[in-house]
């Protein structure tokens, strides 16, 4: 009995003291999303161009480049614990952003800067497509880089919202 004891004992102890869960091998599929087949599909047919898409996990931040011979785009989406560490991490973005414009109706906030780019909260995420590196006329038919922007977010937020 005692012998039983002394098990129950150090299992018991040892269960306290293991370490706490690892944070998650990779983003989550909404996330991972935007480097794979289904937007990648519906951005070639808003932009009129195609390409294969490279995505890298650094947590929190998932990362995924769009290249093409005459420039690129880079979506950036950074997975926060809840809703109000993505509203927190999106209102120190847009306080510092010099130049803004407030994009309503697109996600649950959204604002775009300067060179088109454009930042968006959703749920517990901000996303941040950068078109900073495109042509000022970019896609089949060409069109300017800010409303490229724009199809890109409304393209993610479309392909988000019906998989959710």
């Amino acid at each position: 009995m005692r012998r039983l004891l002394t098990v129950l004992a150090a299992v018991a102890l040892a269960a306290c003291s293991s370490p706490a869960p690892a944070p998650p091998a990779g983003p989550d599929a909404l996330t991972r999303m935007v480097c794979e087949q289904e937007v990648r599909e519906e951005l070639a047919a808003a932009l009129g161009v195609d390409a294969q898409p490279q995505g890298t996990w650094t947590p929190p931040t998932y990362t995924c480049v769009y290249a093409y011979p005459d420039g690129r785009f880079t979506l950036t989406i950074r997975e926060l614990p809840d809703k109000a560490a993505a509203t927190a991490y999106y209102e120190e973005r847009r306080n510092a952003a010099t130049a803004r414009t407030e994009l309503p109706g697109i996600g649950e906030a959204a604002f775009s800067v300067a060179d088109g780019s454009i930042y968006l909260r959703k749920d517990a995420k901000v996303l941040y497509a950068d078109v900073s590196a495109l042509p000022d006329k970019f896609g089949n038919p060409p069109i300017t880089k800010v409303r490229a922007a724009l199809s890109i977010v409304t393209t993610v937020m479309h392909c988000w919202t019906e998989n959710s």
